[in-house]
């Protein structure tokens, strides 16, 4: 029988996983607490965040938001780093850190429901960089009709100018 400390547990955890864009499993075993207190530093730089958890109360939290994760991702010690602005925020905090502190292995990444790699969620652009791209195409069109439109127009005010010239010559 569950007790009410792990039902509150699990609905936080179903709360998390609902508001988050993407998240990250890791191994944490072998880091120090300060080391810990480092990634999640890092992580808050980001507005992501981390969170070490059972893994049988994740296992629920996650079968209550429809989602399904490979039973091998939930064995061992398990960290869950989750963000919500920028999805590729934290796998890219997660991979960076584990080059720093070794011990640190990822297991697998989440971005909506589907499972990914962690190096292949962090190689995607950020929001803000997919936002700027956006801007860029969005602007062509209008930068290329600005250029054709003063060039078209130049031409009609030099054209109208010679024709004046020619008409006042005769």
């Amino acid at each position: 029988m569950p007790t009410p400390k792990k039902e509150q547990i699990v609905r936080e955890l179903e709360e998390l996983v609902q508001q988050a864009s993407s998240l990250v499993f890791a191994d944490y075993r072998g880091l120090k607490h300060q080391e810990l207190e480092e990634l999640r530093r890092r992580l808050r730089e980001y507005k992501a965040g981390l969170r070490v958890v059972k893994n049988r109360l994740l296992h629920l939290a996650l079968q209550h938001c429809q989602r399904e994760v490979p039973a091998e991702v939930l064995c061992g010690p398990t960290a869950l780093a989750f963000g919500s602005d920028d999805p590729t925020a934290p796998a890219k905090v997660l991979l960076e850190f584990s080059r720093d502190y070794p011990v640190c292995e990822l297991k697998a990444a989440m971005l909506g429901n589907q499972m990914i790699s962690p190096s292949e969620l962090a190689k995607l652009p950020s929001r803000t960089d997919l936002l700027g791209q956006l801007v860029g195409l969005l602007s062509t069109p209008f930068a290329l009709l600005q250029t054709l439109g003063s060039s078209a127009v130049g031409t009609i005010l030099a054209l109208q100018a010679q024709q004046e010239r020619e008409g006042a010559a005769a």
